[in-house]
């Protein structure tokens, strides 16, 4: 017995086909690994191969003979074969492979390409020549010979998208110029129902920006190009001008600086019916490129401006602008000016100004001037402008050397004493 169990001991090292393997110091079997799918790597290859194949071998021909690339309508002759190969009745022959008798084409793309095809199934002839493409066929050819010019696999590019649905989402995605340019037709042909479009944060530039707004509708209501470096040129701000139905532009986080910003303002201008801008996150700092926008757009409510580099002048005459908005007949009663270093240069001429607008607006509602360097001196002169406010409902100063209170009082603990504010209590 103890000769078997000896003899057993020496041969457990080779034995390849134990179910555990044992550790010599705790002397307890541990769990089996986990089953690999060798094949699923080589099965993967496979398909993908075969993919490759299936291009190649339609596409390669016709390189060698300088041929333009296969067209959509080939494609579907194919499938048009297929389909009636399929719907044969049991029992009965099968019909000879079609063979298109007669293929015209020319160089205008807008011009059909006609194809007969001759089914013989013995009693008689029949013609089926194919319909004109959709131009959402049109566009996916497009889309995939644009693909192949910028070297672009096609198979990652595209727009999924319910039908009839007014929203496009294209969201963190990284497009890129590239792919916003391949998509261009494709896009023309399938946004006509679009009404707000996503293009946040996918690395585009002026130039992306530009080709994706020239595909979108002039119905467009609402776009939003955010986190996006758009500040290398300004042809993507004329794509603005024929957009006069926008309703909302975000351009937060895009680079912007003065230069875009007053390219992008004066095509801006026929877009009357804006009631939200946002503009905030970049480097804007000339105030006085809004005066004549603020003046003419009566139906803004919304204009959120916080981290830019509005100061002294510059922010003097912002605050002019937006007071010219409600003389004229304005509606702006959302204004977000925080991170905006205004205590820094010119800070009294900057809080007399929004002590006037206190005492003059009865349509500003919110008013966010957080963490923008006021000094105590600035805050006692902004608490005695809004004693004389009736119409501000939520008004911030965090971050500055003053808070408002749960009862809507402007207040200071450096010295005690409360300003009252007429911040109507939350």
């Amino acid at each position: 017995m103890h000769a078997l169990d000896r003899e057993f001991q020496s041969q457990r090292s080779f034995d390849v086909h134990a179910a555990h393997e044992f550790d010599s110091s705790a002397c307890r079997p541990l769990p089996a690994r986990p089953s690999v799918d060798l094949g699923l790597g080589l099965r993967k290859a496979r398909f993908f191969d075969s993919c490759l194949r299936a291009d190649r071998s339609v596409e390669f021909p016709r390189r060698v003979r300088a041929l333009s690339p296969v067209t959509t309508r080939e494609s579907k002759l194919a499938a048009v074969a297929a389909k009636v190969q399929e719907v044969r009745l049991p029992g009965s022959p099968r019909l000879p492979e079609p063979v298109p008798t007669r293929i015209t084409t020319n160089n205008d793309p807008q011009d059909w390409v006609q194809k007969s095809i001759t089914l013989m199934d013995g009693l008689a002839e029949v013609q089926a020549p194919l319909k004109q493409l959709d131009r959402h066929d049109r566009a996916m050819q497009d889309l995939v010979n644009q693909c192949r010019r910028v070297r672009l696999h096609p198979a990652t590019t595209g727009i999924v998208r319910a039908q009839g649905e007014e929203k496009l989402q294209l969201e963190y995605g990284f497009l890129t110029d590239e792919r916003a340019e391949a998509m261009n037709d494709t896009l023309k042909a399938s946004s006509a129902d679009v009404r707000e479009a996503r293009f946040r944060a996918n690395g585009l530039s002026d130039f992306g920006a530009g080709q994706l707004l020239e595909a979108l509708p002039s119905e467009l209501e609402s776009v939003d190009l955010s986190q996006n470096d758009l500040d290398h040129g300004t042809g993507w701000c004329r794509s603005f001008r024929r957009l006069n139905k926008l309703r909302s532009l975000t351009l937060s986080d895009c680079q912007i600086t003065d230069n875009t910003c007053l390219e992008l303002l004066n095509d801006l201008v026929r877009c009357r019916s804006l009631t939200r801008i946002d503009l905030s996150c970049n480097a804007i700092s000339v105030g006085a490129a809004f005066q004549p926008l603020l003046k003419r757009f009566n139906y803004l409510e919304e204009l959120d401006l916080h981290w830019n580099h509005f100061t002294g002048e510059g922010a003097v005459a912002l605050i002019q602008g937006i007071m010219d908005n409600e003389k004229s007949g304005g509606r702006l009663c959302y204004v977000n000016l925080s991170w905006n270093p205004l205590g820094k240069s010119g800070a009294e001429e900057t809080c007399q100004m929004l002590v006037k607008y206190f005492r003059e607006t009865t349509v500003l509602r919110h008013l966010d001037i957080s963490r923008c360097d006021l000094s105590l001196a600035c805050c006692r002169h902004l608490a005695e402008g809004l004693k004389e406010n009736r119409s501000i409902v939520g008004f911030h100063v965090s971050g500055n050397e003053a808070t408002v209170d749960a009862q809507g009082f402007l207040a200071w603990d450096s010295v005690g004493a409360w300003a009252h504010s007429t911040c109507t209590p939350p």
